[in-house]
């Protein structure tokens, strides 16, 4: 479980940086989540889930994007959107 976060120290336009949320899946590591934080709007987010798991996957992977979820409304809060 991984959360990699980029703050920009210049907002690019209206993006001002972007989040990516990784998770191991059969034994490796996949993206499961990509966020585009924005200055003006809520953060668009993508996400990307295996087709098939295992119910303990499932468990995991829910539990991890709401942790996801929690980060990104910190950061969209300290950018007020």
């Amino acid at each position: 479980m991984t959360t990699e976060i980029n703050i920009f120290d210049t907002p690019q336009g209206n993006l001002a940086g972007v989040a990516i949320e990784m998770a191991p899946i059969n034994g490796r590591s996949i993206r499961i989540a990509h966020s585009y934080i924005m200055t003006n709007e809520p953060a668009s987010i993508t996400l990307s889930l295996p087709k098939k798991v295992s119910l303990s996957e499932l468990k995991e992977l829910t539990d991890q994007l709401a942790g996801f979820v929690s980060k990104m409304e910190k950061i969209s809060e300290s950018h007020g959107t």
